[in-house]
């Protein structure tokens, strides 16, 4: 995979200041669907249900795009398609699109952009080298194989540097790896698919992408893999750290939870051991994003920062029907956020909760 370095400027097509529709792009719509809303339990208490607008799901088919990593789409004219934007609105901030007076202005040139002339499958994000955006966000992008297996005969391609869990998760749907194409430097696609996120971070998701990580997940059943899994955050110390988790964890180990740490497993091991799972806890955060491999309805115990509790882990939950409770904390070093603050927990909290959720 070549490296190649960013260039500032404008795209040498009319500068992709204005974002257009489907349809005013002359986009072939292959499907197009808006889902029931729905409810979910926050899991916090006191804590009222919310209700959820699932995003369109959609699949449509144009020509001669232009996709320069890290999510921007632009057609022959300029003009910057709607997939562009990972929460499906134009207010959030893009690192790869400046704002100007009159609309948006890429900040690569496309003028070196390599020609794909074979039909190719868009799956790329904003951020498709971040874990837990690749998890939630890009992978969701993949519905549509769940029941159009055609759809794996093309190319694949993604900007996203997590090699290991791009060729995981398509070739267990049937993509052949050797049809995954790395970009980093724009690329121009005669013929490219492109199909709605499924899953909206910290919004909304949709039952297609609750069916695909579900098909995903049974590819990776084993026997004899743990049921309860308590999944740490010991080993990822760069943020948001629970500075009393050994205590924490101590208290699932007494309940039978196997403890395990995502990020010293190979992808194909975290995938086996979410899937399997029926008994999940550990502190909120992308480390129990692997929970949307999960196969059964079970129970669900994290621990959050006060101010960080978000609908991530409800939607993720709701797709197995899956009970939650979140147990809060306090920040004890001010002055980042609560994304980034560390934190601790009272343990008498954690064994009250754990013990009313799994007995002992």
């Amino acid at each position: 995979m070549a490296q190649s370095s960013s260039t500032e400027g404008a795209a040498n097509i009319r500068a992709g200041r204005a974002v257009t529709s489907y349809a005013d792009a002359h986009a072939e719509i292959l499907h197009w669907h808006h889902g029931m809303s729905f409810e979910i339990n926050m899991g916090a208490e006191g804590a009222p249900a919310k209700r959820i607008d699932p995003p369109d799901t959609y699949m449509v088919k144009l020509r001669n795009v232009v996709c320069i990593p890290g999510q921007v789409l632009l057609c022959e004219d300029g003009r910057i398609l709607p997939d562009s934007f990972r929460r499906n609105d134009v207010t959030s901030p893009h690192p790869h699109l400046k704002i100007r007076d009159d609309g948006f202005l890429p900040t690569r040139h496309i003028d070196d952009a390599a020609d794909i002339a074979e039909p190719v499958f868009y799956l790329d994000g904003e951020q498709a080298s971040h874990f837990g955006h690749w998890t939630l966000e890009v992978l969701s992008r993949l519905w549509p194989l769940v029941h159009h297996q055609s759809l794996t005969e093309l190319k694949f391609v993604t900007s996203s540097k997590l090699v290991e869990h791009v060729k995981t998760v398509l070739t267990s749907l049937g993509v052949l790896e050797q049809n995954i194409i790395y970009f980093n430097k724009p690329i121009r696609c005669r013929e490219i698919y492109i199909a709605s996120q499924g899953y909206i971070l910290d919004r909304s998701a949709s039952e297609e992408v609750y069916d695909l990580w579900r098909k995903i997940g049974s590819k990776f059943l084993e026997p004899g893999t743990p049921e309860k899994i308590y999944v740490g955050r010991l080993q990822f110390n760069k943020q948001r750290n629970l500075i009393n988790e050994d205590k924490v964890s101590s208290v699932f180990k007494r309940l039978g939870f196997t403890v395990i740490s995502p990020e010293t497993l190979s992808v194909k091991d975290q995938i086996k051991i979410f899937a399997a799972a029926k008994c999940i806890a550990g502190p909120s955060g992308s480390n129990v994003y692997g929970a949307i491999y999960s196969q059964t309805q079970g129970k669900r115990l994290f621990m959050s920062p006060e101010k960080f509790v978000l609908p991530n882990d409800p939607l993720i939950a709701h797709a197995t029907r899956s009970l939650l409770r979140v147990v809060t904390g306090q920040a004890v070093q001010n002055g980042r956020g609560p994304m980034f603050d560390d934190w601790e927990i009272d343990i008498s909290i954690v064994e009250e909760a754990a013990s009313m959720m799994f007995g002992g």
